[in-house]
């Protein structure tokens, strides 16, 4: 096996392994021994993928993630169906968002209620906002999910909707993703906002655009955390355990009544599994942040 046969073997695992996402964090080796890559190939194959920007390395011990472009090269070579409902929940949240913004690259949403408007769970919503982030067509702007739509979506979006028989930068033609995304949602005024031209009008569950900004901040503060710890050398299992517990943490700031109990239990489990690696100087603000936020 030549490292360029390595290299596409793992990349394909990759994606199945992560369900086509840019969060979810793999073990080189383990990703290798599932492809049948042999390991004094995996390393080479590794390297080949990280050095065309198709991998995103995370931490130390081969740990790594989906870059948007390897999301590509492994969509362009699928089967029509997978990459077709994956481009039409890319174009659904992007398009969605450029009505909720009135057209206006400038308006701040929240990426979280675009997701609720859209019916996903939160790890399909990080996931497709990843991608355009990547892809150039949202931007971060403040904090506690907070972004608007950039000039270029809103060139891409209006050049879909003129020519919906060409394909996009991020997707196939707009017509050949008309039936996913009506297959995906049972509310016509929203499938409607999807497909249909500028100015169609969204009028149920609106998209809000802002947080209560402590809870905001501390949001941030916990996106700050899951990333060094993402970034840390951890024990598989333990990596697992520790995106439990911020999963289970991320949904308890966003309730409106939250259990100081349980948030300060659930912050010390993590800490406990955590062990060293949150006792690192350069995350030292975002823990206060959090305990300050909870009450400890």
């Amino acid at each position: 096996m030549t490292v360029t046969e390595a290299a596409d073997e793992l990349l394909k695992e990759s994606y199945r392994l992560a369900e086509g996402s840019t969060t979810a964090v793999l073990d080189v080796w383990s990703v290798a021994d599932e492809a049948g890559v042999p390991r004094d190939r995996a390393g080479d194959a590794y390297s080949y993928l990280a050095d065309r920007g198709l991998i995103r390395a995370r931490g130390i011990g081969g740990y790594f993630s989906l870059a948007a472009s390897g999301i590509d090269a492994v969509e362009g070579a699928s089967e029509t169906g997978v990459r077709a409902q994956r481009s039409a929940d890319r174009w659904s949240f992007l398009k969605l968002s450029y009505e909720a913004a009135d057209h206006s690259p400038g308006a701040l949403l929240n990426m979280w209620d675009v997701g609720d408007r859209l019916q996903w769970e939160r790890r399909q919503t990080s996931d497709v906002y990843e991608y355009l982030s990547e892809k150039g067509m949202v931007q971060a702007r403040a904090l506690g999910g907070l972004f608007s739509i950039t000039p270029a979506a809103l060139d891409m979006i209006e050049r879909a909707i003129a020519r919906p028989d060409s394909p996009t930068a991020i997707t196939p033609p707009l017509s050949s993703l008309q039936l996913y995304i009506q297959n995906s949602f049972n509310d016509s005024t929203l499938v409607n906002a999807i497909i249909a031209s500028p100015g169609a009008t969204i009028t149920a569950g609106p998209v809000t655009v802002m947080l209560n900004p402590e809870r905001a901040d501390a949001l941030d503060a916990l996106r700050r955390v899951r990333d060094h710890l993402r970034s840390s050398d951890l024990e598989p299992d333990q990596r697992s355990d520790v995106e439990r517990h911020l999963e289970a943490l991320d949904e308890q700031f966003r309730k409106t009544e939250r259990s100081a109990s349980v948030l300060q239990a659930l912050w010390r489990s993590l800490r406990h599994l955590a062990g060293k690696a949150l006792e690192a100087a350069s995350i030292r603000v975002a823990v206060a942040a959090v305990e300050r936020f909870i009450g400890l």
